[in-house]
């Protein structure tokens, strides 16, 4: 019973401190593309040269796109938060492991990786849902994206019972994360964290898992090494 409470109790810290710090995060991003936006605007009247107009435009273009993606971004965690007055249910973790599988096939060719399960332990949870397929999704796939070019991909996804938490573990053989990048960082938004500078990462996917995981009551540990893979351990609440 005192688990329980201090379970309910962290979850709903956590949905303050994530909402406080989302409303922070909104006012402070936001201002910079519109800040630039409205300083196109002032400008063109006073340009007279075609194609400085044509250049602002550009910059008009690209600025609202940003302003867009950070809006969508927001929008999305923000529907997360909906989810949490919803009942948990029963999930069977080999069923919605399949479901989430079938959704990233259809997303790109995964024919060439070894992706293994062990899912028995719990087979079957209590949770959202929403959460956990879209917690599966993001890490399967950034799992995916790490494939290091001199070895075949392995992935493993397995459910686990550790020190009273029901967990969940995604391991990979990939490329890795830059172990300078403190352990914090890892999970901030528009933070990219491969080990490949050439590939373009939004920076988005563990900090949405982060977000999802917290605000009912669970955690997030990432470990990693340069070329050796990553590991991320979702524990979702205690037994």
């Amino acid at each position: 019973m005192k688990k329980a409470h201090a379970h309910v109790a962290r979850s709903e810290q956590n949905r303050y401190e994530h909402l406080d710090f989302l409303g922070k995060m909104a006012s402070h991003n936001l201002r910079s593309p519109m800040a630039g936006m409205r300083m196109i605007f002032s400008l063109m009247d006073s340009v007279e040269n075609p194609e400085q107009k044509v250049e602002m435009l550009e910059h008009l273009k690209e600025g609202s796109d940003v302003l867009f993606e950070m809006i969508e971004d927001l929008s999305q965690l923000l529907l997360d938060y909906s989810e949490t007055v919803k009942p948990f249910e029963t999930i069977h973790l080999k069923e919605c492991f399949e479901k989430v599988l079938s959704t990233i096939e259809q997303q790109g060719n995964i024919s060439k990786i070894n992706l293994s399960t062990d899912l028995e332990n719990p087979g079957s949870i209590q949770y959202s849902s929403y959460f956990i397929e879209a917690i599966l999704t993001e890490l399967i796939s950034n799992a995916i994206e790490s494939k290091r070019t001199d070895a075949p991909l392995e992935i493993m996804v397995q459910s686990c019972i550790e020190g009273g938490w029901v967990s969940i573990k995604i391991m990979d053989n990939g490329i890795g994360i830059d172990p300078s990048i403190p352990h914090e960082q890892l999970f901030k938004m528009y933070k990219s964290y491969k080990s490949e500078p050439d590939r373009e990462h939004k920076g988005n996917g563990l900090f949405r898992v982060k977000n999802m995981v917290e605000i009912l009551g669970g955690k997030v540990h990432l470990e990693s090494k340069n070329n050796q893979g990553t590991t991320v351990t979702v524990q979702l609440y205690q037994l």
